[in-house]
């Protein structure tokens, strides 16, 4: 029996002690949740005054003219008021995925707990619960992340809802959007947040500084695909990319200081194979190391107008869009397209701005001629075939120097690869390993020369020119096509001139031969 009233004085004892833990924990989690709203409050701008009565201290000052019962009444309205649901919202100038990565990541680090709530949604029965929304966005290359879209409670703002939302700007495009539904009297808490949540997206933003693509909800490119070290241009063509192109990424208070304009366009052209993709990637290696945005666009997919828009938010920005032709085709009919991508550059004029537009394109001879003025087009770059150091260097990052003879004549293998575009002179580079093969039954203990070299390089030249040939097929083809649409739509006018000019009887929709 003592044993039994033993125990139960152990156990309420211990279960006292437990419940002194909790009591501290718990003073300990509110102490820190009243430094959290401190520090909200500061910085979201809290003053200890109202319009009529004023808080100094541990002293409540009211106007003279102002009795007890009158200042009693009024505390009591104002403090129903602080107490009323109002709406707070902040718009962000940065993408909604941005906006809502940034602001999850900032509400965990500070407040560790956050309520994730059922969604609301309008029917044509009224106003539906749903439930609550993730959505999955990439973060990196090859990485995504699943966070929440819709609302969210904090345990230590009670009543308070905060909506994650877009909001469409007609200049900016889709812009972060937060709603916070809260009693009134966490105004500058809630205040605070917004701040909070600007200065996470100022730092740690998603996209500002990263490599992307111009979907509305980008991926990630991975940059560290290309060895630059292997892609080769000639002497000619790198002079012009590295003035015209990578020198202001590099150098950029450098052209500051000097007055030079950063915001510039680049039109990049040449026939297929020539590696104006490859020049994407480059630019974009030397955008991230420059601490640039990098925006990869491509016609169909992607929309420039759009992209442009996310540019001018996260300068300074790189946009390189390919195949430019596709949307500003000098010959198409609808030119509306055209205006519109025209007026973008005109409209990224501002002072200050820091965008290089690269542009590429197969079709120079497409490109509308307004375009082709400074202003709009600050420079055009041809790349064509290598020339004869082009082709040697291109070679020896296919193959390795211990594997070559060292007299070859590069010569005679630039004679064997002329015009060759760079896709095919790093084919018969590939190639030759094979005829070392053919010829000696194995690799090993052999070496490549001059003869192997320009054996491949002429192996390939039927395939080179059925390629052009076919090519040049294909150039005349939308040409023709444009004459036949032009001559069916002659034809289709001139039948309906004829009807409607023939004389009708009095029965009317009847009409005489």
């Amino acid at each position: 029996m003592a044993t039994s009233v033993e125990q139960q004085v152990h156990a309420a004892l211990q279960a006292e002690k437990q419940r002194e833990r909790e009591e501290r924990q718990n003073a300990k989690q509110n102490e820190r949740y009243k430094a959290i709203i401190a520090t909200l409050e500061d910085l979201g701008g809290k003053v200890f005054h109202d319009d009529d009565i004023v808080f100094e201290g541990d002293k409540l000052t009211i106007p003279k003219n102002m009795n007890l019962a009158q200042a009693k009444k009024f505390i009591e309205m104002k403090e129903a008021e602080l107490e009323k649901p109002t709406d707070f919202t902040h718009v962000f100038n940065y993408r909604p995925y941005d906006g809502a990565w940034a602001t999850w990541n900032f509400m965990k680090r500070t407040f560790g707990v956050v309520g994730h709530k059922d969604r609301l949604i309008k029917t044509m029965f009224g106003t539906q619960k749903a439930p609550p929304e993730m959505i999955d966005i990439p973060v990196d290359v090859d990485r995504s992340e699943q966070i929440p879209w819709g609302r969210v409670e904090l345990p230590f703002l009670p009543g308070a809802v905060f909506e994650f939302d877009t909001f469409w700007h007609d200049d900016k495009g889709p812009l972060f959007f937060i709603k916070c539904t809260s009693p009134k009297k966490f105004r500058f808490s809630i205040e605070g947040i917004f701040r909070g949540v600007e200065n996470e997206l100022r730092e740690n933003s998603l996209y500002r500084g990263k490599a992307f693509d111009g979907q509305e909800n980008p991926e990630f490119i991975d940059l560290s695909a290309v060895d630059p070290r292997k892609v080769v241009y000639s002497q000619e063509v790198m002079a012009q990319l590295e003035a015209s192109v990578w020198a202001q990424l590099r150098y950029t208070d450098e052209f500051v200081r000097e007055g030079i304009p950063l915001k510039r366009a680049v039109l990049i052209h040449g026939p297929f194979g020539t590696g104006k993709t490859l020049a994407a990637l480059l630019t974009g290696q030397e955008a991230a190391k420059a601490g640039w945005t990098f925006i990869k666009a491509r016609p169909g997919r992607d929309n420039i107008f759009t992209v442009m828009q996310t540019a001018r938010l996260y300068e300074p920005c790189v946009v390189f869009y390919e195949d430019v032709d596709q949307i500003v085709d000098a010959e198409a009919q609808d030119r509306a397209g055209v205006a519109q991508l025209l007026d973008v550059f005109d409209g990224i004029e501002a002072k200050g701005t820091k965008i290089l537009c690269v542009l590429t394109t197969n079709y120079p001879d497409k490109i509308h001629k307004g375009m082709a003025r400074p202003g709009r087009l600050d420079a055009m770059i041809e790349i064509s075939e290598l020339d004869a150091a082009g082709v040697e260097a291109l070679v020896r990052t296919r193959l390795p120097e211990d594997m070559l003879e060292p007299d070859i004549d590069w010569g005679l293998v630039f004679e064997a690869a002329v015009e060759y575009k760079p896709a095919f002179v790093t084919e018969f580079a590939d190639r030759t390993k094979r005829y070392v093969i053919a010829k000696h039954g194995r690799m090993h203990g052999h070496l490549i020369g001059t003869s192997e070299l320009v054996d491949a390089a002429r192996g390939l030249r039927p395939q080179y020119e059925k390629m052009v040939g076919a090519k040049e097929i294909e150039d005349r083809f939308p040409i023709e096509q444009r004459i036949r649409q032009v001559t069916e739509k002659a034809i289709r006018d001139t039948v309906q001139v004829k009807l409607l000019n023939k004389p009708k009887t009095g029965v009317e929709g009847n009409h005489v031969g």
